[in-house]
């Protein structure tokens, strides 16, 4: 998994790269994420809504089936 950050946007990519499904959490390096945040998943157009405070805490939870991908973007404005 990495992230990056544009000047309005927030990105983080997530990539399976075994033949099998993984699962864990993976933890963001922003400090200042909204108490919910949304992920829209650019490979899929998939939109997800997560509680900020768990992602801080925790770490983002994803699964991913084999050779699986996410391409998140975190929208402020949903």
């Amino acid at each position: 998994a990495w992230t990056w950050e544009g000047p309005s946007r927030r990105h983080l990519v997530v990539i399976d790269l075994a033949d099998r499904p993984a699962h864990g959490r993976v933890r963001l390096p922003w400090t200042d994420l909204a108490s919910v945040i949304t992920l829209v998943d650019r490979a899929t157009g998939d939109t997800y809504r997560r509680d900020g405070d768990e992602i801080r805490r925790d770490g983002l939870y994803v699964g991913l089936g084999p050779w699986g991908v996410h391409l998140f973007e975190l929208d402020p404005d949903r």
